[in-house]
């Protein structure tokens, strides 16, 4: 009597994810370490539009080159960098240089920074662009910094902008100590530089680079979908194809395999278009639909008798629990096993979950 059991869910998933895993694993190491994408990837043309990318952020005068990258001043701080007033035009922050490995000192002013880009992109503009003609001192004071005429009146608690001696702008104001005050300040100045973050990346130019290095590694990525088919082809078609019952490397752990739906082992062909009814309609159709034919495969393996995904609706057979269950090679093995056991009844058999 033949006695399929189906092996159990636990053990497929588990089996499957050591597959991917070593799969997903052997693609990143011969794409990237093995050189892959140093080959494919046009680097020259990438380095030279990230060189005038950081250049282009660095003369906005908000950003600063730390370790060979570009960082938003912003970034650089954080609240315990306002405890006074004072921090708003200047403050100190600390980073690490990685060629000399000792500890370096830079100094921010926000105020200056923010005044001096918005005059800048006025006299750049130089009356032709209708967004950046208005920002003149004055606008900025009212427009972009909020100083009212009286405290009562100011959202911000800044009362005025000023050029020091040292010919930088800086602001006062109305209650520089207490902590509530400063909070406002800060608030106002955040919300203007994720204005601003925004504003220079998405510069024509700027933009323009960005996703001319996106298309560039997007091209450069795309190289890895034959790698990851010809891996694939080897995990889950020859392994299976020359192992004793289609175990993959997972099947194998986890003492699983695939025979047919009619509890046979399955035919050589079988496990071609198992393959490809996996990879193309389980795992490149999941992608395009953001998971679904994925969804669509796991109902199917839960709603039906014997447990199958999509992939073994396609190629007709069922994954077993190979220790416990009882099959033969083929009918014919089959009907010379009847022969020689004459209370073996071939219609009789047990399917177990």
């Amino acid at each position: 009597m033949k006695v399929i059991l189906l092996a159990k869910m636990s053990k497929r998933v588990l089996a499957a994810l050591i597959d991917f895993v070593i799969l997903l694993a052997l693609t990143f190491i011969i794409f990237f370490p093995c050189g892959v994408y140093n080959a494919v990837l046009d680097d020259e043309k990438y380095n030279d539009n990230v060189n005038i990318l950081m250049d282009n952020y660095i003369k906005t005068g908000l950003y600063v080159e730390i370790n060979k990258a570009v960082y938003s001043i912003s970034s650089l701080a954080n609240e315990d960098n306002f405890k006074s007033f004072e921090d708003f035009n200047e403050f100190e922050v600390k980073v690490q240089n990685d060629e000399t490995n000792k500890e370096e000192i830079i100094t921010v002013n926000f105020t200056d920074s923010i005044v001096r880009y918005y005059l800048e992109k006025r006299q750049e503009a130089n009356g032709n662009d209708v967004r950046y003609t208005n920002y003149s001192l004055d606008y900025i004071k009212k427009n972009i910094l909020n100083i009212a005429s009286s405290e009562e009146k100011s959202t911000n608690n800044i009362k005025s902008l000023e050029l020091n001696e040292e010919n930088k702008y800086y602001i006062t104001g109305f209650d520089e100590k207490t902590s509530s005050k400063v909070q406002l300040t800060l608030d106002l100045y955040q919300n203007l530089f994720t204005n601003l973050e925004s504003e220079i990346s998405n510069s024509p130019i700027n933009a323009s680079l960005l996703q001319e290095n996106n298309m560039i590694i997007g091209i450069t990525l795309v190289y890895l979908l034959p790698i990851s088919f010809g891996l694939a082809f080897i995990f889950y078609f020859l392994i299976p194809l020359f192992s004793k019952n289609g175990e993959t490397i997972g099947k194998y752990i986890f003492k699983i395999g695939v025979i047919s739906d009619d509890g046979y082992s399955l035919k050589k062909y079988k496990y071609l278009i198992r393959f490809l009814s996996f990879y193309i309609v389980e795992i490149l159709g999941s992608i395009a639909t953001f998971g679904g034919m994925f969804l669509i495969s796991y109902v199917a393996y839960v709603f039906s008798k014997k447990k199958k995904s999509i992939h073994d609706f396609i190629s007709k057979s069922v994954v077993i629990d190979k220790v416990n269950s009882v099959w033969f090679k083929s009918k014919e093995d089959e009907e010379i096993y009847a022969e020689s056991h004459k209370d073996y009844d071939p219609n009789e058999q047990i399917l177990e979950n």
